[in-house]
């Protein structure tokens, strides 16, 4: 993740982090021309049409397929991806990796280095794909979630709720807000005999999926060691 404060002049690159000082060997990431750049074995791929701004947050990633011989290059901003093909190698140099600059002094970004890692081995385009949202969503977008509190704010099949609290229960039902909140389907102004299904000695209910993902709810279930 870089956030980026200002951009430099594009004839000194505004370096992310790399292990060269120029492009024509090992691994660099930089904004040149206002767009972001990444070199590997001397290859470049640019990134889809996203030119940061002062301002701007980017989460950028890549991943290559040393099989395959292709490197995916994505950045947040464009939230698109671009594919170019690097014959495999060893893309180590002797120099260490550089964050927010390189071995070059005169090469360095105006910004703020959020977060850097590296894996092992090619990625799944699943994992991949995780990876992109899930640090998207922690650099930039927050995690999404929906609170019981609104939830109850809302206008139901009935109307609206008198009784707002976790262990309210308009619908006179025996079951809280809170029950109705935390299973898939359910209507606090509607009344239900259960929230789940009984067979088989087996109670099974569907947990509340949405999106935004419901947050700050944890599912514990209880049972006793012996059942009468």
């Amino acid at each position: 993740m870089a956030r980026v404060d200002a951009l430099r002049d594009g004839s000194i690159r505004d370096i992310v982090l790399g292990n060269a000082g120029n492009e024509d060997a090992g691994l660099v990431l930089k904004f040149q021309g206002g767009s972001p750049k990444l070199y590997v074995g001397g290859v470049e791929a640019e990134g889809p049409s996203a030119v940061p701004e002062a301002g701007d947050t980017l989460v950028i990633a890549a991943n290559y397929n040393n099989v395959t011989q292709q490197l995916e290059f994505w950045n947040s901003k464009a939230n698109a991806s671009v594919t170019v093909n690097v014959a495999a190698a060893d893309f180590s140099t002797a120099a260490a990796i550089f964050i927010g600059g390189s071995n070059n002094p005169d090469q360095y970004m105006d910004g703020a280095i959020g977060e850097v890692k590296f894996y092992q081995g090619r990625m799944s385009p699943a994992a991949f794909a995780a990876e992109q949202f899930a640090l998207t969503q922690k650099w930039i977008t927050g995690s999404p979630v929906t609170e019981f509190t609104s939830c109850v704010d809302g206008t139901f099949a009935n109307g609206t709720l008198t009784d707002k609290s976790a262990t309210g229960d308009d619908d006179n039902d025996g079951i809280s807000n809170l029950i109705e909140f935390a299973v898939k389907d359910q209507d606090p102004t509607v009344s239900n005999s259960t929230v789940g299904n009984y067979s088989g000695l087996v109670v099974t209910f569907l947990k509340r999926q949405e999106v935004p993902e419901v947050g700050g709810i944890n599912y514990v279930i209880e049972h006793p060691l012996i059942l009468v």
